[in-house]
């Protein structure tokens, strides 16, 4: 089986919201997939496996007993994943029953552990003006889950704004939720996006969100931290121009970044180029500080397609590009200037494709690895794909890192 090849066929993949892999354990490859449900069959969250994608087929990991939705109703919305050591950890929004919900995948023993786990009930996103719900999801070193998402509307003058909260699942199993992000200081304010970002000692967490004026032109991007006493922060601004009104919607994006004293990165659309991914970061995880921001020069047709991920000092910017509908990455090492375009895919891959990436190992030297809708909706099954990267393209110093965090957090929808 050569790649790149499709996992799965049908109405799959359209609905997730942030980084649902590709994952590694054991030198096996997971992805997840979504099924939006079609009248007939429920909504689905499912985990497919292969031990060597250049080789193998995927199939399904524990077929049948994942997360599912109602047949007759809606769909999953604000799915998100994050991998830490053997097991997948996922948020998610039920569109039918307004549930906010946990679940876990064990990729040793490739099974379903927790499906369905109630995070928070009464979460009427849709009551306020946020279309396409998004949730981020950071796991702590000591086993503790921290979720960030688009909460339950406030109505302000009689008008229903949108809020932004987060919750934490203790070791034992027990959530803390409905926390709000701070209250606005405009009655017209309006929050979008929960985007959740590992620091580097393990314990904090940084959000990003979209904080909208109603209208009025401005949506800078704001950033707090959660410490590992789950202090909140107070906000900082970290990019106060007017970054495109779709940012909320998808493609923001989240690493840590280690380089001895530690940033973190996220990725937003740039609206003086309105299709440029750029990237925000900020000096300091522990104490943030000055963000600064800059162009990658990644121009997509859309952050819907766009990802950011990581590995060691090395970062990936992974996107569909505008014009020629060619997959394509930039990396930059070391914080240096980021390189020339290389082609990941070329094809036609319409400007709302979800995408997820990551650098991935199963053995043979790290891949830029990710998997993706070909077309425009999902509705054409989910398509995997890798490329080898060459030694230039990988910084491998590991001294004072964060190794384990090769990820591609943040939102992306349709």
């Amino acid at each position: 089986m050569a790649v790149p090849q499709t996992i799965d066929s049908g109405n799959r993949g359209a609905f997730q919201s942030g980084n649902v892999g590709p994952f590694v354990y054991n030198s096996k490859v997971f992805v997840v997939v979504t099924e939006s449900a079609d009248g007939s069959n429920p909504g689905e969250i499912a985990v497919w496996g292969a031990d060597n994608p250049a080789t193998e087929s995927f199939t399904e990991e524990d077929a049948g007993n994942g997360p599912s939705t109602n047949a007759n109703g809606d769909n999953w919305l604000a799915v998100s994943a994050e991998a830490r050591n053997d097991v997948i950890h996922f948020v998610s929004w039920d569109q039918d029953t307004e549930i906010l919900l946990y679940h876990s995948f064990n990729m040793a023993s490739e099974t379903w552990t927790v499906t369905n786990e109630t995070i928070l009930t009464g979460v009427a996103i849709f009551d306020g003006p946020c279309t396409i719900p998004v949730a981020g999801i950071a796991v702590r070193w000591n086993g503790e889950v921290v979720v960030h998402y688009d909460g339950d509307p406030d109505k302000v003058m009689g008008v229903e704004r949108s809020r932004n909260e987060w919750a934490r699942r203790n070791v034992g199993g027990t959530w803390n939720a409905g926390n709000a992000i701070g209250s606005p200081t405009n009655t017209a304010i309006n929050w979008y996006g929960g985007v959740a970002v590992l620091g580097s000692d393990g314990e904090r967490v940084h959000f990003f969100y979209i904080e909208s004026d109603g209208g009025a032109g401005t949506e800078p991007l704001q950033s707090k931290t959660l410490d590992g006493n789950d202090s909140l922060s107070s906000v900082l601004t970290a990019v106060s121009d007017q970054i495109g009104v779709v940012n909320y919607r998808g493609g923001m994006g989240g690493v840590c970044y280690d380089d001895g004293t530690g940033r973190v990165l996220a990725t937003f659309e740039n609206v003086s180029g309105f299709d440029d991914l750029s990237v925000v970061e900020y000096d300091s995880v522990d104490s943030p500080s000055s963000p600064s921001n800059t162009a990658t020069g990644a121009v997509a047709a859309s952050v819907f397609s766009s990802k950011l991920a990581s590995f060691r000092k090395t970062l990936f910017a992974v996107f569909r590009v505008g014009g020629n509908d060619d997959i394509v990455y930039r990396f930059s090492v070391d914080g240096g200037t980021w390189s020339a375009r290389q082609t990941f895919e070329a094809g036609t891959f319409f400007s709302t494709t979800p995408l997820s990436a990551n650098v991935i190992d199963y053995g043979d030297g790290p891949k830029l690895a990710a998997h993706y809708n070909p077309t425009s909706g999902g509705g054409t099954g989910v398509r995997y794909n890798e490329v080898d990267l060459a030694p230039a393209a990988i910084d491998w110093d590991t001294e004072g890192l964060f190794p384990e965090q090769n990820y591609a957090l943040g939102p992306f929808g349709t």
